[in-house]
């Protein structure tokens, strides 16, 4: 009897236990995407699985790459900051060091709860302030409100999401003035640093062009795009079954007030190794290089005479397998040379040369020297006058 009843518990408890979300590892980008949820709106508590790219740097040390914004859900009800935990974590073996340039997917899964703070005590809306009795009553205005509904689909192992939006009328007979406790919106679209392959393409803010030189037969890259802030979205299209020609890759990236911006990475294919050794561009912090072109291989730039270094992001034409290497940028002096050797993947060399001319400080000392020549001939002025009209009392007497 008793073998009875624990049968009938086991029997009982297996449809929960198969069906709980649980992370895993070593799976392809595609199962990695097709388990991960992206927008999610969320009513109550919801299991939010997301998707990562784990890295192996040149250093040797893991590094996780978050392949969908952490903060893609939201709450029906509001909830900034809702309560949060992660349930199962398939990426926990990518960790310590490892063997450089190898690469896997993992996933993991969160609890949310919409209904409870970050402590986990409950989650009450914020109400609007009424009117005191007896004071100013709101002039009432008869208005017709549109709200719009955002919902999110995806096909399995699809890579596109589809966001339609739905719109439904409302009629209010009267609004009164209302104070908003709802947080200001981020719209921060900036980004860290962007992976192709694990190769860092050195992203600039503001520099959204760039193009990748691709082996005919590679129908496949990995690009994690690393955001300054967590809220934001990023959407990749056509890094995945590319055709095996010049095709184009974008990079949307969506801030939580819904401003956004694209990248585009145009892909250029070609057989054998890559001999491209130019640079897409030179950004510098402090100066602009003027009329920079990738095939003029000499430049003159003009600094202030206490610059000792040049800062800079060099963007190679080809990032994914050109090398890039400075020389001469340390102790900068007036016509001292700064030289850049980019390397393609088929060994050869081009080479640009930047030819610093400092400011001249000269005008300081004849500043100086003037500045007491002016001083010394109001002096003589003064003495002579003063002789002058000494000589002239003693002829008096």
């Amino acid at each position: 009897m008793k073998r009875l009843k624990y049968l009938l518990l086991v029997l009982l408890c297996m449809p929960f236990v198969a069906g709980a979300v649980t992370g895993s590892s070593g799976m392809d980008y595609n199962a990695c995407r097709a388990f991960a949820d992206i927008g999610q709106l969320i009513k109550g508590s919801y299991e939010y699985k997301y998707c990562y790219r784990a890295m192996c740097s040149t250093t040797g040390k893991w590094n996780l790459g978050n392949m969908v914004s952490s903060s893609g859900y939201r709450c029906v009800n509001g909830n900034p900051t809702p309560y949060t935990k992660f349930t199962s974590d398939g990426c926990t073996s990518f960790s310590g060091s490892c063997k450089a340039n190898s690469g896997s997917y993992c996933t993991k899964v969160q609890l949310i709860d919409c209904d409870k703070n970050p402590d986990g005590s409950a989650y009450n809306a914020p109400t609007q302030p009424t009117p005191t009795q007896g004071g100013p009553k709101p002039t009432a205005t008869a208005k017709t409100n549109t709200t719009s509904t955002t919902t999110t689909s995806r096909k399995p192992g699809s890579r596109k999401t589809i966001i339609p939006l739905t719109t439904k009328e409302t009629t209010t007979e009267a609004t009164r003035p209302s104070v908003s406790t709802e947080p200001v919106k981020s719209g921060n679209l900036n980004i860290n640093y962007i992976t192709i392959n694990g190769t860092d393409i050195k992203y600039r803010n503001g520099y959204d062009y760039y193009n990748i030189q691709l082996p005919y037969g590679v129908r496949d890259v990995d690009i994690i795009v690393d955001t300054e802030d967590e809220k934001t979205i990023t959407y990749i299209e056509g890094a995945y079954d590319m055709p095996d020609e010049d095709t184009t890759i974008k990079v949307k990236v969506i801030a939580e007030d819904g401003s956004e911006k694209v990248i585009t990475i145009d892909v250029t294919r070609y057989s054998g190794e890559s001999k491209d050794c130019t640079i897409a561009n030179i950004a510098l912090t402090d100066y602009e290089l003027p009329n920079f072109d990738k095939n003029n291989y000499n430049y003159m730039l003009k600094v202030n005479r206490k610059t000792k270094s040049l800062y800079m992001e060099i963007i190679p034409s080809d990032p994914l397998h050109a090398t890039v290497e400075v020389l001469g940028n340390n102790n900068l002096q007036n016509n001292s040379v700064v030289t850049i050797n980019v390397k393609s993947e088929s060994g050869a060399l081009c080479t640009y040369n930047i030819n610093v001319k400092k400011s001249s400080g000269l005008w300081i000392p004849v500043l100086i020297t003037v500045i007491v020549l002016a001083v010394l001939i109001v002096a003589g002025v003064f003495i002579y006058r003063y002789i002058k009209r000494s000589k002239d009392m003693y002829k008096y007497e």
